[in-house]
């Protein structure tokens, strides 16, 4: 969702910094993902004259111009069609960098004639218009100017990202209505002066079949409009923010839906034949999608149609057979309602992405129908011009919401721990349009299916009073144990994460479809009547989640980090479709550069650590764990791998693979692991061995190294190693790994270190020398090892 400053202050009075908004939207739960400063992205750009324009010498369709900046005369060579001499136009000196490309402007020879800058298309600055030709500017330009000056660039942009329940906040309304509850500003309350009068009746009448489908259709009939005219303050907005211009009618389209977060449509009157039914599709019924796309739909697919032709696929798209154009005369204004639920079922079979899409999937604010479509009226005439007709009114079924919530403020002290004033508590809730009746609270219809019971209310609180705000202090309600017949083992393990430097996080049981297909899972189990397209599948692997914490703390520079996350999978392998998973993730450094030791990146054994701490606390041992390669497509093939105990997984650990890593835009090497809790064995504590056993009896220590193929698996030695004299060998690592000189092509050299602990007497030389040659002869003979 992007918005400029100028249009969030139509409706919020404020004096606050671009600063205190951005810190406000954030502690709202309004992630802002970016702030553009547009005044420095176009300073460099000035206004100025072509004074001469000459065939260039060597190049028919080169003019060689002198070109006036106010303070210098420049040589410029130019390729537009339009450049001559008399005309104002956007200037380029050397050192601007041009918003399309990124291109850095420098002082060049084209056909061996100097040109020192460039002069600009609409095209190269990111704005509409043609792209062929250079801007000509009007006469009230004035030579030296800044153009951002002279065309209202000078503006800042926001770009939030919303939650799925967050649809009253997909409008600048919504965010000014948001921000006004933590006191930054006033809220200005929206005001249309049409009045509906008594006006002719619609030439188009509206009929609804699938009232299950569609909620409410407003429409009126408008017509002798002009839309070939131009709203320069509603384009220039649309551009701002990304938005290409199109006509005048599909800008106030664009517009007013951004203001008010209520996807609407205008049809072309004359293209709609006969009246218009709000039906479902028949099955294969063919439809040409704006852009001319040819889709063919199901029949279970809501759609406005005529008598002949389907005109729009229900909140999602328009067609191209009654699209407006230039030579639109009459129109048929349409703002509806539809079932979310629908339009996120077509829109993820059709796999088209929309703005009108997005909106209702997260449910339009109903209250504000009739004011939307007597505002969208107004503007349209306002800008084009014609006559209205009286409004078409037509109702489905209604949903069911909760519209009252009964309310203690109690309730705020023991959930919080702290107790917030009840005047405080009344403002917050006012200010974002909840009203007040005694010891009940009446939900707005901007927020109705999503604020649904008390402690919706208190969440809405205390994001309004601010998490930073919170006293410190004991908290008073105990967490509920994720698995309730082994909170203690993972409470353990959650503990000895932290201490590893990891940072636990919660996140959905939710992911989208396309996610999970990228991470390879096909066999999903699919919500029936998901929150939104982005948790439409129950997830089959917490990665994706993680990997998502992942990318915004590298996008707010923090670099060296871990992150774990315990709670279920699902997949329809599992018994009851779900199993419980802790995962982890850790990107950048384990240890930074000091005056004694280099920096250290976080590496395959940094996370098999953490698996292995997990396997300790759960009482297992992980010496008896056995490593392979089949791991996920998600992780890298080479530096991974599944650590099994006998048949049966335990985890799989590793790098991520790059390509899951490019799709999110992370740059950085991210390592992980997933340990599948239930697969574990349970050990009743108090048959355990004691963690420390220890001995009355020295140790003894002894390295060998072994030349192996290079392809063989390092956990086949250790495995043999150990099956050795298990009594005896109570330790077997490896610390070292080397190929090349002085070591056959094709193979490597694997050393190993051996404990060997005694528990009941101290070993001779002869038994220890006997133990050494069981090692050799046994790896030797089961690993075609050769000692070094």
């Amino acid at each position: 969702m992007k918005f400029t400053l100028a249009w969030l202050k139509k409706y919020l009075k404020t004096e606050a910094s671009i600063e205190e908004i951005t810190h406000a939207l954030t502690n709202l739960g309004l992630e802002v993902e970016e702030v553009i400063d547009n005044a420095k992205a176009y300073q460099s750009f000035i206004v100025a004259e072509i004074e001469e324009a000459v065939k260039h010498p060597d190049a028919e369709k080169l003019k060689v111009c002198k070109v006036n900046k106010g303070n210098e005369t420049l040589q410029i060579v130019c390729g537009a069609p339009n450049a001559r001499a008399g005309i104002k136009v956007v200037l380029a000196p050397i050192g601007t960098k041009i918003p399309l490309n990124g291109m850095e402007i420098k002082a060049s020879k084209i056909r061996g004639i100097e040109s020192n800058g460039m002069l600009c298309s609409a095209e190269e600055l990111g704005l509409s218009g043609d792209g062929e030709g250079i801007i000509e500017l009007g006469n009230d330009a004035r030579v030296g100017q800044k153009f951002a000056e002279l065309a209202g660039l000078n503006e800042t942009i926001f770009h939030i990202g919303l939650t799925p329940n967050r649809g009253d906040a997909a409008s600048v309304y919504g965010i000014a209505r948001d921000l006004s509850a933590t006191s930054i500003g006033e809220l200005i309350a929206p005001k249309s002066n049409y009045s509906i009068g008594s006006r002719a009746e619609s030439k188009i009448k509206v009929t609804i079949e699938d009232r299950a489908g569609c909620y409410e259709f407003l429409g009126r009939y408008i017509g002798d409009v002009k839309n070939s005219v131009l709203a320069e303050n509603i384009t220039k907005t649309l551009e701002l923010i990304g938005s290409v211009s199109k006509t005048i009618l599909v800008d106030i389209s664009n517009y007013t839906m951004m203001e008010f977060g209520r996807p609407n449509h205008i049809y072309d009157a004359d293209k709609i034949e006969g009246d218009i039914v709000v039906r479902k599709a028949k099955s294969k019924e063919k439809f040409i999608a704006l852009g001319g796309e040819e889709l063919h739909l199901d029949e279970d697919m809501l759609v406005i149609a005529d008598s002949r032709k389907i005109l729009a696929v229900a909140g999602i798209i328009g067609g191209e057979l009654s699209k407006v154009d230039e030579n639109t005369k009459n129109i048929f204004l349409e703002v509806a309602n539809f079932n979310p639920l629908d339009i996120a079922r077509t829109g993820r079979r059709l796999n088209i992405n929309t703005d009108a899409r997005y909106r209702f999937e997260r449910r339009v604010d109903a209250g504000i129908s009739e004011f939307f479509i007597n505002y969208l009226t107004e503007a349209v005439i306002t800008n084009c011009g014609g006559e209205a007709s009286s409004l078409v009114s037509v109702y489905g079924e209604q949903p069911e919401y909760i519209s009252e919530i009964k309310f203690s403020p109690a309730i705020i002290s023991k959930v919080a721990g702290f107790e917030i004033e009840q005047t405080k508590i009344n403002e917050i809730l006012q200010k974002l349009g909840f009203i007040i009746k005694e010891n009940k609270v009446k939900v707005p219809t901007h927020r109705r299916g999503d604020v649904t019971s008390e402690i919706d209310l208190v969440e809405e609180i205390l994001r309004v009073y601010g998490f930073e705000n919170i006293p410190s202090g004991e908290i008073l309600i105990k967490a509920s144990e994720l698995f309730s017949n082994s909170g203690e083992k993972e409470k353990r393990i959650s503990e000895r994460l932290r201490l590893k430097g990891l940072d636990e996080v919660i996140s959905w049981s939710f992911t989208d479809e396309q996610t999970a297909k990228n991470f390879g899972f096909d066999n999903l189990i699919m919500l029936a009547n998901p929150i939104s397209s982005e948790l439409s599948v129950m997830r089959p692997t917490i990665i994706p989640n993680l990997l998502g914490f992942i990318a915004k703390n590298l996008a707010r520079g923090f670099n060296n980090f871990g992150l774990f996350e315990r709670g279920h999978i699902f997949g329809k392998e599992f018994g009851d479709l779900q199993s419980a998973c802790i995962s982890g993730v850790r990107v950048g450094n384990m240890s930074d550069k000091t005056v004694h030791k280099e920096e250290r990146k976080a590496d395959f054994y940094d996370i098999k650590s953490d698996v292995f701490a997990i396997c300790s606390e759960s009482l297992l041992n992980p010496e008896n764990l056995s490593v392979t390669k089949n791991v996920p497509q998600y992780y890298h093939p080479y530096r991974s791998g599944a650590f099994k105990l006998g048949n049966k997984l335990i985890a799989y650990a590793g790098e991520i693979h790059p390509n899951i890593l490019k799709t999110l835009g992370i740059k950085e090497s991210v390592i992980g692991f997933e340990v599948f809790l239930e697969n574990i064995p349970k050990v009743n504590p108090k048959n355990a061995k004691s963690k420390l056993e220890l001995s009355d009896f020295q140790a003894v220590n002894r390295d060998f190294a072994f030349i192996v193929d290079e392809d063989l698996e390092v956990q086949s030695i250790l495995k043999v190693i150990r099956s050795v004299n298990k009594s005896l060998i109570e330790n077997v690592s490896i610390f070292d790994i080397y190929s090349g000189k002085g070591v056959e092509e094709g193979k490597k050299s694997i050393a190993l270190s051996i404990k060997i602990q005694p528990k009941d007497k101290t070993l001779f030389d002869k038994e220890i020398e006997e133990i050494c040659t069981n090692i050799i002869n046994e790896v030797s003979a089961k690993c075609g090892a050769k000692l070094r």
